[in-house]
Protein backbone atom coordinates (compact mmCIF):
# COMPACT_ATOMS: atom_id res chain seq x y z
CA UNK A 1 0.00 0.00 0.00
CA UNK A 2 3.39 2.17 0.24
CA UNK A 3 2.56 3.01 -3.43
CA UNK A 4 -0.79 3.89 -3.14
CA UNK A 5 -0.22 6.42 0.18
CA UNK A 6 2.09 8.19 -2.37
CA UNK A 7 -0.88 8.85 -5.21
CA UNK A 8 1.70 6.39 -7.26
CA UNK A 9 -1.29 4.87 -9.31
CA UNK A 10 0.31 3.65 -12.45
CA UNK A 11 2.68 1.65 -10.71
CA UNK A 12 0.67 0.70 -8.16
CA UNK A 13 -1.54 -0.92 -10.36
CA UNK A 14 1.49 -2.66 -12.13
CA UNK A 15 2.13 -3.99 -8.94
CA UNK A 16 -1.48 -5.15 -7.90
CA UNK A 17 -1.75 -6.83 -11.17
CA UNK A 18 1.74 -9.09 -11.05
CA UNK A 19 0.79 -10.04 -7.20
CA UNK A 20 -2.54 -10.99 -8.62
CA UNK A 21 -0.62 -13.22 -11.50
CA UNK A 22 1.28 -14.73 -8.52
CA UNK A 23 -1.46 -15.50 -6.29
CA UNK A 24 -4.59 -14.95 -7.37
CA UNK A 25 -6.68 -16.30 -4.65
CA UNK A 26 -5.79 -13.61 -2.04
CA UNK A 27 -8.60 -11.44 -0.77
CA UNK A 28 -6.24 -8.52 0.93
CA UNK A 29 -4.92 -8.04 -2.71
CA UNK A 30 -8.29 -7.69 -4.63
CA UNK A 31 -9.47 -5.29 -1.72
CA UNK A 32 -6.49 -3.20 -1.95
CA UNK A 33 -6.76 -3.11 -5.93
CA UNK A 34 -10.42 -2.35 -5.22
CA UNK A 35 -9.42 0.76 -3.23
CA UNK A 36 -6.66 2.01 -6.07
CA UNK A 37 -9.53 1.75 -9.09
CA UNK A 38 -12.19 3.37 -6.49
CA UNK A 39 -9.50 6.39 -6.47
CA UNK A 40 -9.33 6.29 -10.00
CA UNK A 41 -13.14 6.55 -10.10
CA UNK A 42 -13.14 3.09 -12.25
CA UNK A 43 -16.14 2.24 -9.47
CA UNK A 44 -17.29 -0.77 -11.47
CA UNK A 45 -13.88 -2.59 -12.05
CA UNK A 46 -13.16 -1.83 -8.25
CA UNK A 47 -17.10 -3.11 -7.02
CA UNK A 48 -15.49 -6.01 -9.27
CA UNK A 49 -12.37 -6.40 -7.13
CA UNK A 50 -14.64 -5.87 -3.61
CA UNK A 51 -17.43 -8.71 -4.84
CA UNK A 52 -14.01 -10.94 -5.94
CA UNK A 53 -12.00 -10.61 -2.32
CA UNK A 54 -15.48 -11.35 -0.64
CA UNK A 55 -16.21 -14.69 -3.10
CA UNK A 56 -12.39 -15.81 -1.59
CA UNK A 57 -13.02 -14.40 2.03
CA UNK A 58 -16.48 -13.91 2.96
CA UNK A 59 -16.02 -12.23 6.23
CA UNK A 60 -13.78 -9.58 5.18
CA UNK A 61 -15.50 -7.05 6.45
CA UNK A 62 -13.25 -4.49 4.58
CA UNK A 63 -14.38 -5.89 0.89
CA UNK A 64 -18.14 -5.14 2.16
CA UNK A 65 -17.64 -1.57 3.81
CA UNK A 66 -15.24 -0.73 0.49
CA UNK A 67 -18.20 -1.83 -1.54
CA UNK A 68 -20.61 -0.21 0.69
CA UNK A 69 -18.90 3.30 -0.45
CA UNK A 70 -19.33 2.28 -3.82
CA UNK A 71 -23.09 1.66 -3.33
CA UNK A 72 -23.91 4.61 -1.65
CA UNK A 73 -21.79 6.78 -4.01
CA UNK A 74 -24.96 5.97 -6.54
CA UNK A 75 -27.86 5.43 -3.80
CA UNK A 76 -29.41 8.12 -5.07
CA UNK A 77 -29.67 7.10 -9.06
CA UNK A 78 -31.93 3.97 -7.53
CA UNK A 79 -34.71 6.08 -6.50
CA UNK A 80 -34.78 8.46 -9.42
Amino acid sequence: MLHLNSKNYIESEDLFKKALLLNSNNHQIYNGYGVLLKELNKDEEAAINFYKSIEIKEDYVNAYLNLFQIYKKYWYFIFL
